[in-house]
């Protein structure tokens, strides 16, 4: 989808330039609470494990979480569905309302000090859920893994994560998966769906499975490999991006980029091309393959590379 009055670098530009001129004024203090948030030490202290049961029933999770190592939710039938944590379990509040699950580390962010948001809490917070729950996951965190993982194909509503520092690793779900996220290291593989990326640095490996498959990203950097079985519509907006784009054999495929700057490599067809300013365009139609794949970059510096 063409989107020349939606250009996410245009604005970025402005901001930036905001940005540099108030940094002057605000740079100590916004240099200290970055470093406070971007922990990248192994949480460690003195904490409790603790582990509770967890109704079946449940459709909704809710998770808002200070500084923790791990969220990790596994779906699986062979377990009792339960919750487990390891951490200073005076701080944890876990709420039952119908469906939904609600679990928190501490009423308030940062207990109400987000400079003190070093000081973690938690290392461990681990569920286990049936295959029956198809309704929605729902994580906040200062949290530096996140894992969401399935034996098989699970199909949920929605999963949407919002972190600042993150590693995700994402397999075999299926449905709308949302990913708000400063610095995203993600991992999503045997997925399908609709798939939302916003950050400003992103590392992403997404493979797809047969089922459909629509990756939408807007970010300041991201590099990016991505391959799927089915169909694929891969659509991004950003200052610096890099796609490989892995595709089937004697796949159809339509290919837009609009930017600054702008590089094309076809290593099926054989043919590349670079641009400053205007569009890049390729396309193959067929009728002998099972794949179409619609790719649309929007840029300020971008290159793409198509290959099996």
């Amino acid at each position: 989808m063409r989107r020349s009055f939606n250009k996410i670098w245009i604005p970025v530009l402005l901001v930036i330039v905001g940005i540099t001129l108030t940094s002057v004024a605000v740079g100590g203090v916004t240099r200290q609470i970055y470093e406070q948030l971007n922990f990248n030490e192994t949480i460690t202290g003195n904490f409790v494990e603790n582990t509770q049961p967890l109704d079946a029933s449940i459709t909704d999770i809710n998770i808002y979480a200070d500084a923790t190592n791990s969220i990790n939710i596994v779906f699986d039938d062979s377990q009792t569905p339960s919750l487990k944590t390891v951490g200073e379990s005076t701080d944890l509040v876990v709420r039952t309302s119908g469906e939904s699950l609600t679990i928190k580390t501490s009423e308030s962010l940062c207990n109400g000090n987000i400079l003190s948001c070093n000081n973690p809490r938690f290392d461990t917070i681990a569920l286990v859920l049936p295959t029956s729950m198809k309704g929605s996951i729902r994580i906040e965190a200062l949290v530096q893994n996140v894992s969401i993982d399935a034996k098989s194909i699970q199909t949920l509503d929605r999963v949407v994560v919002k972190t600042l520092n993150t590693a995700v690793k994402v397999n075999n779900i299926e449905g709308s998966l949302k990913f708000d996220t400063l610095n995203l290291t993600l991992d999503a593989q045997n997925v399908a769906g609709n798939i939302d990326i916003n950050g400003a640095d992103v590392n992403a490996t997404i493979v797809g499975n047969k089922n459909k498959l629509a990756i939408n990203s807007n970010t300041l950097n991201m590099s990016a490999n991505v391959s799927s079985m089915g169909d694929l519509t891969l659509d991004t907006d950003g200052l610096n991006v890099n796609v490989i784009a892995i595709v089937q054999e004697k796949s159809g495929y339509s290919v837009r980029m609009t930017g600054l700057s702008s590089s094309y490599s076809n290593l099926i067809g054989s043919n590349s091309n670079s641009r400053l300013f205007g569009d890049i365009r390729d396309h193959f139609t067929t009728s002998e393959g099972n794949q179409n794949i619609s790719i649309s970059m929007d840029g300020l510096n971008q290159s793409l590379t198509l290959t099996h």
